[in-house]
């Protein structure tokens, strides 16, 4: 077995090995090569020095990456179990943190996936927080009120301030990692398939109160990324949140469904999943934990 760092030409292998994983855990897939690629592309990651494949005979058994917030996403497929790959794969993501003088390594692992929680734990990590995802049908759901006006997204003018409402909402959610704006509209603006209808603003008298960006998945199923609300705007159960959803979701497919993330990095957490954390240069220190979405043993 060896590692090497992927090229441009890998990532639908690299999809391949991430779709296993998924499909064992949450029972279909939960990632796109958009993702693949964006996760590339996004300022802070180098694919050279921060995304590793492990191969035996040219055969692809494990992937890693490091992302531009120190969170190690370690893909091992059932297939590749019990060899060692997922082992390889988080030292080779410890120590790349140390280099980049990360404080700490987070990996985020499935419920379902007791092989990798068990890896982990021996490994020196804990649990240091847990997410759900809930779910809806929008066709039973109320039609949004009339005198609640919200608009589309607008590339270039709303960045910056979309961006700020967000990580402003999201300052006070325990695991929340903050992002540049740079780093925010590489992942999020930038990405390929990106749909600026399906990001909806709400606006009051003293400017921008409320934002909802979400995405249009396979199998009619609407997922939503980000719901943030300005402080001063809460608790105005019928001016915010609740009528910005279903709107940008509902047109041409009128039996979406909606899930939504508990709120970190939006898409990065895409079901139940316990997080985890270890200090990189001490990965067996007591004081923090950390967590992996999906690396096996």
């Amino acid at each position: 077995m060896k590692l090497r760092a992927p090229d441009s030409s890998d990532a639908a292998a690299v999809l391949d090995l991430i779709v296993a994983r998924d499909i064992a855990d949450l029972g279909k897939p939960d990632y796109t090569l958009e993702d693949v690629q964006a996760d590339w592309s996004a300022p802070g990651v180098d694919r050279e020095r921060d995304a590793w494949l492990a191969e035996e005979h040219g055969s692809p058994l494990g992937y890693a990456l490091l992302d531009d917030r120190g969170a190690a996403l370690v893909t091992v497929p059932p297939t590749s179990e019990g060899r060692g790959v997922g082992t390889v794969l988080r030292e080779a993501a410890e120590k790349r943190a140390l280099e980049r003088g990360e404080a700490l390594v987070r990996q985020y692992v499935p419920m379902t996936n007791e092989a990798a929680r068990t890896h982990l734990l021996a490994a020196g990590y804990w649990p240091a927080l847990s997410y759900f995802r809930l779910r809806t049908e929008l066709a039973g759901a109320p039609a949004p009120p009339a005198d609640v006006p919200i608009r589309s997204f607008s590339r270039g003018v709303d960045d910056a301030p979309v961006h700020a409402l967000v990580e402003e909402a999201m300052a006070g959610v325990a695991g929340h990692e903050p992002r540049s704006l740079v780093s925010w509209q590489a992942a999020k603006v930038e990405k390929e398939g990106w749909d600026p209808s399906l990001w909806l603003l709400h606006e009051d008298s003293d400017g921008l109160a409320g934002v909802v960006l979400c995405e249009r998945w396979e199998e009619g199923v609407g997922y939503i990324d980000y719901l943030a609300v300005a402080a001063r705007a809460r608790g105005h159960r019928s001016r915010t949140a609740p009528p910005m959803a279903r709107p940008g979701l509902e047109p041409g497919t009128p039996r979406f469904s909606v899930e939504s993330p508990n709120p970190r990095t939006g898409r990065e957490i895409p079901a139940n999943k316990t997080v985890l954390a270890v200090v990189p240069a001490a990965p067996r220190s007591p004081q923090i934990a950390s967590d992996c979405p999906r690396c096996g043993p």
